[in-house]
Protein backbone atom coordinates (compact mmCIF):
# COMPACT_ATOMS: atom_id res chain seq x y z
CA UNK A 1 0.00 0.00 0.00
CA UNK A 2 2.93 2.51 1.21
CA UNK A 3 4.82 1.49 -2.15
CA UNK A 4 1.92 2.37 -4.35
CA UNK A 5 1.33 5.64 -3.03
CA UNK A 6 5.56 6.52 -3.54
CA UNK A 7 5.75 5.00 -6.98
CA UNK A 8 2.17 7.07 -7.33
CA UNK A 9 3.92 10.69 -6.38
CA UNK A 10 7.10 9.68 -8.43
CA UNK A 11 4.63 9.83 -11.27
CA UNK A 12 2.83 12.75 -10.61
CA UNK A 13 5.58 15.16 -8.76
CA UNK A 14 9.04 13.29 -9.64
CA UNK A 15 9.49 12.02 -6.04
CA UNK A 16 12.42 9.89 -5.53
CA UNK A 17 10.97 6.43 -4.80
CA UNK A 18 14.84 5.81 -2.80
CA UNK A 19 14.49 8.92 -0.81
CA UNK A 20 17.48 10.59 -2.81
CA UNK A 21 17.24 14.28 -2.80
CA UNK A 22 15.65 14.73 0.68
CA UNK A 23 12.41 13.30 -0.20
CA UNK A 24 12.35 11.16 3.25
CA UNK A 25 14.97 9.96 5.61
CA UNK A 26 13.27 9.22 8.64
CA UNK A 27 10.27 6.77 9.66
CA UNK A 28 8.61 8.37 12.88
CA UNK A 29 6.65 6.03 14.63
CA UNK A 30 5.80 7.93 17.91
CA UNK A 31 5.54 11.90 18.58
CA UNK A 32 4.01 13.42 21.04
CA UNK A 33 0.77 14.55 19.22
CA UNK A 34 0.22 10.89 17.97
CA UNK A 35 -3.00 9.30 19.55
CA UNK A 36 -1.16 6.06 18.75
CA UNK A 37 2.25 4.59 18.30
CA UNK A 38 3.15 2.78 15.41
CA UNK A 39 5.19 -0.71 16.05
CA UNK A 40 6.35 -2.82 13.38
CA UNK A 41 6.27 -5.63 14.03
CA UNK A 42 7.98 -7.55 11.15
CA UNK A 43 10.82 -6.24 8.49
CA UNK A 44 13.44 -6.84 6.53
CA UNK A 45 16.38 -5.15 4.68
CA UNK A 46 16.66 -5.17 0.98
CA UNK A 47 19.87 -4.55 -0.87
CA UNK A 48 19.01 -2.87 -3.88
CA UNK A 49 22.23 -1.71 -4.74
CA UNK A 50 25.37 -3.33 -2.56
CA UNK A 51 28.19 -0.22 -4.18
CA UNK A 52 30.79 0.11 -0.95
CA UNK A 53 30.72 3.84 -1.02
CA UNK A 54 26.94 4.42 -1.83
CA UNK A 55 24.87 1.42 -1.10
CA UNK A 56 20.80 1.76 -1.24
CA UNK A 57 19.39 -0.35 0.83
CA UNK A 58 15.51 -0.37 1.96
CA UNK A 59 13.78 -1.16 4.73
CA UNK A 60 11.05 -3.63 3.85
CA UNK A 61 8.03 -3.48 6.51
CA UNK A 62 6.15 -6.65 6.22
CA UNK A 63 3.52 -6.12 9.64
CA UNK A 64 2.88 -3.47 11.49
CA UNK A 65 0.44 -2.21 14.17
CA UNK A 66 -0.94 0.73 16.01
CA UNK A 67 -0.90 0.35 19.65
CA UNK A 68 -2.21 2.20 22.59
CA UNK A 69 0.37 5.03 23.99
CA UNK A 70 0.68 5.01 27.78
CA UNK A 71 -0.75 8.04 28.73
CA UNK A 72 -2.27 10.68 26.34
CA UNK A 73 -1.30 13.57 28.35
CA UNK A 74 0.83 15.54 25.91
CA UNK A 75 -1.11 14.91 23.11
CA UNK A 76 -3.93 18.35 23.45
CA UNK A 77 -1.12 20.44 24.51
CA UNK A 78 1.29 19.96 22.42
CA UNK A 79 -0.98 19.95 19.27
CA UNK A 80 -2.27 23.55 20.35
CA UNK A 81 1.53 24.32 21.22
CA UNK A 82 2.60 23.32 17.65
CA UNK A 83 -0.86 24.47 16.06
CA UNK A 84 -0.18 28.41 17.60
CA UNK A 85 3.35 28.46 16.79
CA UNK A 86 2.80 27.83 13.19
CA UNK A 87 0.21 30.42 13.15
CA UNK A 88 2.44 33.10 14.88
CA UNK A 89 4.94 32.35 11.91
CA UNK A 90 2.35 32.96 9.29
CA UNK A 91 1.12 36.04 11.10
CA UNK A 92 4.56 37.03 11.46
CA UNK A 93 5.59 36.52 7.53
CA UNK A 94 5.57 39.33 5.28
CA UNK A 95 2.60 38.95 2.52
CA UNK A 96 1.88 35.65 4.72
CA UNK A 97 -0.64 33.43 2.92
CA UNK A 98 -1.53 35.93 0.07
CA UNK A 99 2.24 35.07 -1.22
CA UNK A 100 1.56 31.35 -0.50
CA UNK A 101 -1.42 31.13 -2.68
CA UNK A 102 -0.18 33.37 -5.59
CA UNK A 103 2.50 30.95 -7.48
CA UNK A 104 3.85 33.18 -9.97
CA UNK A 105 3.82 36.37 -8.03
CA UNK A 106 7.06 37.72 -6.64
CA UNK A 107 8.85 36.00 -3.82
CA UNK A 108 7.89 38.13 -0.60
CA UNK A 109 10.89 38.82 0.02
CA UNK A 110 12.83 39.46 -3.02
CA UNK A 111 12.18 43.25 -2.94
CA UNK A 112 14.09 43.60 0.38
CA UNK A 113 17.53 42.96 -1.12
CA UNK A 114 19.50 46.13 -1.42
CA UNK A 115 20.53 46.85 -5.00
CA UNK A 116 24.23 46.58 -4.56
CA UNK A 117 25.97 50.26 -7.02
CA UNK A 118 27.97 47.62 -9.14
CA UNK A 119 26.27 44.69 -11.04
CA UNK A 120 27.22 42.10 -13.39
CA UNK A 121 25.42 40.26 -15.88
CA UNK A 122 25.28 36.28 -15.09
CA UNK A 123 25.21 33.24 -17.71
CA UNK A 124 21.08 31.39 -16.98
CA UNK A 125 21.00 27.46 -18.04
CA UNK A 126 17.11 26.53 -17.80
CA UNK A 127 15.85 23.06 -17.87
CA UNK A 128 12.31 21.70 -17.57
CA UNK A 129 10.42 18.52 -16.71
CA UNK A 130 6.30 18.67 -15.55
CA UNK A 131 6.62 19.03 -12.32
CA UNK A 132 10.28 21.52 -11.77
CA UNK A 133 12.19 23.60 -13.00
CA UNK A 134 15.82 23.47 -12.95
CA UNK A 135 17.98 27.01 -13.43
CA UNK A 136 21.84 27.45 -13.20
CA UNK A 137 23.31 30.64 -12.66
CA UNK A 138 27.22 31.81 -13.01
CA UNK A 139 28.07 35.64 -12.96
CA UNK A 140 30.00 36.82 -16.30
CA UNK A 141 33.42 37.95 -14.06
CA UNK A 142 37.00 37.56 -14.04
CA UNK A 143 40.01 38.27 -11.50
CA UNK A 144 40.02 41.93 -12.77
CA UNK A 145 36.90 42.86 -11.57
CA UNK A 146 38.15 44.01 -8.38
CA UNK A 147 34.85 45.99 -7.48
CA UNK A 148 32.43 43.12 -7.72
CA UNK A 149 32.31 41.32 -4.48
CA UNK A 150 30.72 38.36 -2.76
CA UNK A 151 27.51 40.14 -1.60
CA UNK A 152 27.18 41.91 -5.11
CA UNK A 153 27.39 38.50 -7.12
CA UNK A 154 25.47 36.88 -4.94
CA UNK A 155 22.63 39.77 -5.66
CA UNK A 156 23.11 39.38 -9.03
CA UNK A 157 23.14 35.15 -9.27
CA UNK A 158 19.94 35.44 -7.57
CA UNK A 159 18.35 38.53 -9.18
CA UNK A 160 18.71 36.41 -12.58
CA UNK A 161 17.68 33.09 -10.76
CA UNK A 162 14.46 35.09 -9.37
CA UNK A 163 13.78 36.73 -13.59
CA UNK A 164 14.38 32.97 -14.98
CA UNK A 165 11.38 31.73 -12.73
CA UNK A 166 9.47 34.80 -13.89
CA UNK A 167 9.72 33.67 -16.92
CA UNK A 168 8.63 29.97 -16.39
CA UNK A 169 5.33 31.17 -13.90
CA UNK A 170 7.13 30.51 -10.77
CA UNK A 171 8.78 32.69 -8.59
CA UNK A 172 11.73 32.12 -5.95
CA UNK A 173 9.60 31.37 -2.88
CA UNK A 174 8.68 27.96 -4.98
CA UNK A 175 12.48 26.99 -4.98
CA UNK A 176 12.62 23.72 -2.77
CA UNK A 177 16.41 22.97 -3.13
CA UNK A 178 19.52 25.47 -3.59
CA UNK A 179 22.96 24.49 -3.89
CA UNK A 180 25.50 26.59 -3.93
CA UNK A 181 29.20 26.66 -4.51
CA UNK A 182 31.33 29.47 -3.59
CA UNK A 183 34.75 29.64 -4.04
CA UNK A 184 35.64 30.62 -0.57
CA UNK A 185 33.50 29.99 2.53
CA UNK A 186 34.82 32.87 4.35
CA UNK A 187 32.79 34.98 2.48
CA UNK A 188 29.38 33.29 3.67
CA UNK A 189 27.91 35.57 5.81
CA UNK A 190 28.13 38.32 3.35
CA UNK A 191 26.77 35.78 0.74
CA UNK A 192 23.85 34.45 3.61
CA UNK A 193 22.88 38.22 4.34
CA UNK A 194 22.07 38.45 0.75
CA UNK A 195 20.47 35.14 0.47
CA UNK A 196 18.38 35.75 3.33
CA UNK A 197 16.31 38.64 1.61
CA UNK A 198 15.86 36.14 -1.65
CA UNK A 199 13.63 34.06 0.16
CA UNK A 200 10.67 33.54 2.47
CA UNK A 201 11.79 33.48 6.41
CA UNK A 202 8.46 30.76 6.34
CA UNK A 203 9.28 27.62 4.49
CA UNK A 204 12.71 28.46 2.79
CA UNK A 205 14.13 25.88 0.30
CA UNK A 206 16.34 23.18 1.79
CA UNK A 207 20.05 24.22 0.89
CA UNK A 208 23.89 23.00 0.43
CA UNK A 209 26.29 24.67 -0.16
CA UNK A 210 29.90 23.66 -0.64
CA UNK A 211 33.74 25.55 -1.35
CA UNK A 212 35.32 24.68 -4.46
CA UNK A 213 36.74 25.84 -7.58
CA UNK A 214 35.48 28.12 -9.92
CA UNK A 215 36.25 30.21 -12.82
CA UNK A 216 38.95 32.80 -11.82
CA UNK A 217 37.20 36.07 -9.99
CA UNK A 218 33.93 33.90 -9.64
CA UNK A 219 32.93 34.01 -6.16
CA UNK A 220 29.92 31.77 -6.23
CA UNK A 221 27.48 29.76 -8.57
CA UNK A 222 23.71 28.81 -8.23
CA UNK A 223 21.59 25.78 -8.87
CA UNK A 224 18.20 25.64 -8.22
CA UNK A 225 15.15 23.25 -8.23
CA UNK A 226 11.62 25.13 -8.48
CA UNK A 227 8.97 23.15 -7.86
CA UNK A 228 5.56 23.24 -9.73
CA UNK A 229 2.29 23.46 -8.55
CA UNK A 230 1.63 22.36 -4.64
CA UNK A 231 4.81 22.20 -2.28
CA UNK A 232 3.38 19.81 0.30
CA UNK A 233 3.40 17.15 -2.49
CA UNK A 234 7.23 17.67 -2.74
CA UNK A 235 8.56 15.95 0.48
CA UNK A 236 7.12 12.27 0.92
CA UNK A 237 8.08 12.79 5.18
Amino acid sequence: MIGSEIFAQNERFEVNVCGEGGEFETLCLDSPIYIKKLELTSTEHCVYFADPFAPVIGLNVKQWQLSDKQSQRSFSGAFEQAQGFALHILDDDAGGAAAAGAASAASPTEAAAPRPPHTVPCTTAVSETKSSIFIACTPQVDDSDVACSAGTQAFCVLSAAAEACKQHGACLADAVFVYLQVSDMSAFKEINDVYQAFFPMHMPPSRSCVQGALPAGCKLQAALRVQRGSHSAACAG
